[in-house]
């Protein structure tokens, strides 16, 4: 075994991986479920957190696009309040009954 020069190329993240599951900087389920599960939510949060961020700032700058904005307290042209009027008295006034044709004896 002296005289032999090959030296086989380990795979680096297997190496690592190992390295993990002995050191413990995974966690198990099975090993601990509430750190785990602690750790599941903690992870949850933080995506919620960022994804409500980023909605908000996307809203904060389609709102910055928007120049509309609307006069309040203008008075509305004179044809309008009347036609609103008379549409307003249509709708309260009692209904007349259609012409009846008269009854023969």
């Amino acid at each position: 075994m002296e005289g032999l020069t090959f030296r086989p190329s380990v795979n680096q993240r297997r190496q690592k991986k190992k390295a993990e599951e002995v050191g413990g900087n995974r966690i198990s389920i099975t090993k601990d479920p509430q750190r785990f599960m602690q750790m599941l939510k903690e992870k949850q949060a933080e995506k919620s957190r960022k994804i409500d961020e980023a909605q908000r700032g996307k809203e904060a700058q389609e709102l910055a696009a928007c120049t509309f904005q609307p006069k309040k307290g203008t008075v509305l042209p004179s044809y309008h309040t009347r036609r609103t009027r008379e549409a307003q008295a249509k709708r309260t006034a009692p209904r007349q009954p259609d012409k009846v044709a008269p009854e023969w004896r």
